[in-house]
């Protein structure tokens, strides 16, 4: 008991008001960093967020050109009757294909 006894009395020493008031400013400066790295992360939530819909866009244009390429490379073999006899509008047609296959990360 005396044990118990003496570790109450060094408590109630070491709880003076100085001590308290030290641990309530401590309090209130952990308080405001917490909702500092808190503003922090939902700002980073946000600018996520903005970013995958603006990678979803991007995903969808790029679906969309390739469609378009696609299609013009077609175009060209079927209605270039010397298709065959012109490198160079089989390079550009080989280059067409080429940009219209590329794959997006993640597909």
């Amino acid at each position: 008991a005396h044990t118990v006894e003496k570790r109450d009395a060094e408590f109630i020493a070491a709880a003076n008001p100085r001590t308290m008031l030290a641990l309530l400013d401590e309090n209130i400066q952990l308080q405001r960093g917490k909702d500092a790295i808190e503003a922090v992360a939902l700002a980073l939530r946000d600018d996520m967020r903005d970013a995958r819909e603006k990678l979803e866009a991007a995903e969808h244009r790029i679906a969309e050109h390739r469609k378009v390429l696609n299609s013009i490379a077609a175009v060209a073999r079927r209605y270039l009757p010397d298709y065959d006899e012109h490198p160079e509008i089989q390079a550009a047609d080989e280059l067409l294909e080429s940009a219209a296959g590329i794959g997006v990360k993640g597909e």
